[in-house]
């Protein structure tokens, strides 16, 4: 009988993180990738850290979806970044 861990597109070995667990740090942003979820939009990117480890990363930040879902229909990966939280809101360079 088949398994599922024979099917899916998606590396499951590979680390996820919050966008909180890269506070500060300069990351390239590989691809993205914007769902439909329970409470709206949420991304889930892929990101390479500074060590050049290669993360997913999943945010539901209003802004950062926006900037995302810009970037796709503009075909602007890869992008630098770098993310900070100021009060409750992640804003980005």
């Amino acid at each position: 009988m088949a398994r599922l861990a024979d099917y899916g597109i998606r590396d499951r070995d590979a680390v996820t993180l919050r966008l909180e667990d890269l506070d500060g740090e300069e990351v390239k942003i590989m691809g993205a990738e914007i769902r439909d979820g329970n409470w709206g939009d949420f991304a889930v990117m892929d990101v390479m850290k500074e060590d050049a480890e290669v993360v997913t990363v999943v945010t539901g930040a209003i802004f950062v979806i926006d900037a995302l879902k810009d970037a796709t229909v503009k075909k602007a990966f890869p992008l630098d970044a770098r993310f900070f939280k100021r009060g409750r809101t992640w804003i980005f360079e």
